[in-house]
């Protein structure tokens, strides 16, 4: 009997400020000797609601920021509560810069790849919630998509600016920049292009993943942790060098290892440029050795073919690289550039090409004798592309 309160439908007859409650269950009254809180189900209006997320019975809970400037809960709404967005202006569960994880190894979300949820694809090879040959209430009776057809889906307009409401930003339209205000944008409460581009650059996005991918490698025990990343080298004079920041950096002790990113290899960059930075990087280290690794996180083209390769296959061989490189350290050469998923001129075909070409020079004399001959002062904005030169092991 001293349980019978705990699995039946209970009426509370009395509760005390410490959660101590008596109830009822049937004719006889049950203490609650163990001073349990009982659950107590939320109350739902006659409209079937819950009261709290019933518009009709609770509409100081509501705003008017959903689509089509309809109604919409204040604590789900970004507009009214900003909590709710990342420091990208996006929700903070959808955001792949917060959570790269959320990007799959067929650089797809992972929550809609196909590959991945197989059970989202139907037997036409689309997604089923999109197929109009498993669904044709899809489309309406103007042969259209029912979400496209601008006859059945006539959307308010704003009197006043003469626009429809949702592109209104004075308004307080929904497909308005939500950092500028003024451009239309695709998505409800999103970015426009040129706003999206200065918040989060490109490279940063890459910078992120990699981020993601060393300190996931360095908890599981598979490599050592970074020491810095984008942090400028102490070891350089300004008023001599120019201050550098590498994008990662393992400081061994005896030898340095220095992680690049490369977007898309580099090609609008200056190729002088670029080894002149690398040679203000090896000054910072004095007299130790220094492994540089140039990883390219985009396509590369093979003998003017592009090829585009999924992130998977790039991870493991960039962990592969990165754990032979700590295992066997060389002190052979001051400097080594070894370059990963690079574009490659010598191969025939992708098949042929293993993407790893290095550099290396045993002095730091020879590497300045190597910039001076392979990339000289005046073939600067000739279009040189960056990259390894010929010179470089395959």
């Amino acid at each position: 009997m001293s349980f019978a309160w705990a699995f039946a439908p209970l009426d509370v007859l009395a509760q005390s400020k410490d959660g101590e409650c008596d109830v009822k269950l049937g004719d006889m009254t049950v203490p609650n000797t163990k001073k349990r809180k009982l659950y107590v189900p939320p109350t739902r209006c006659h409209h079937e609601k819950m009261k709290k997320d019933c518009f009709l019975c609770s509409p100081e809970n509501f705003c008017l920021h959903g689509k089509l400037n309809s109604e919409r809960l204040k604590r789900s709404c970004m507009i009214c509560t900003p909590s709710l967005k990342c420091v990208h202006q996006i929700g903070k569960g959808d955001c792949i810069d917060c959570h790269p994880e959320l990007i799959c190894g067929h650089e797809c979300r992972r929550k809609l790849c196909l590959i991945c949820s197989p059970g989202r694809k139907c037997a036409h090879g689309s997604r089923k919630i999109h197929c109009i040959l498993c669904d044709p209430s899809l489309i309406c009776g103007h042969d259209v998509r029912k979400i496209n057809c601008k006859i059945c889906i006539v959307e308010p307009k704003c009197e006043l600016h003469d626009c429809i409401i949702k592109f209104c930003g004075p308004c307080g339209g929904v497909n308005v920049c939500t950092k500028c205000g003024v451009n239309k944008t695709k998505k409800a409460y999103t970015m426009c292009m040129p706003c999206a581009k200065q918040t989060t650059p490109r490279h940063k996005i890459s910078e992120k993943q990699m981020d993601w991918y060393l300190k996931t490698w360095a908890d599981d025990g598979k490599i050592p942790k970074y020491t810095k990343s984008d942090q400028r080298l102490d070891g350089i004079n300004p008023e001599i060098c120019k201050a550098v920041r590498p994008d990662f950096l393992f400081d061994r002790g005896t030898w340095v290892l220095v992680v690049e990113i490369d977007e898309d290899s580099h090609k609008t960059y200056e190729p002088r440029c670029e080894h002149t930075r690398i040679m203000e990087i090896t000054n910072g280290f004095g007299q130790l050795p220094v492994y540089i690794l140039r990883y390219n996180p985009h396509a590369c083209p093979v003998n003017k073919t592009t090829r585009r390769i999924p992130i998977t296959e790039r991870s493991d061989l960039l962990l592969k690289t990165l754990q032979h490189t700590f295992a066997n350290p060389s002190f052979d050469h001051h400097i080594t550039i070894h370059y990963l998923w690079y574009s490659c001129t010598r191969c025939l075909s992708a098949a042929q090409c293993s993407f790893q070409h290095i550099e290396k020079f045993r002095t730091l004399l020879e590497y300045a004798a190597f910039i001076d001959a392979t990339y000289k002062l005046e073939d600067i904005g000739s279009g040189q592309k960056p990259g390894p030169s010929a010179m470089a092991l395959h």
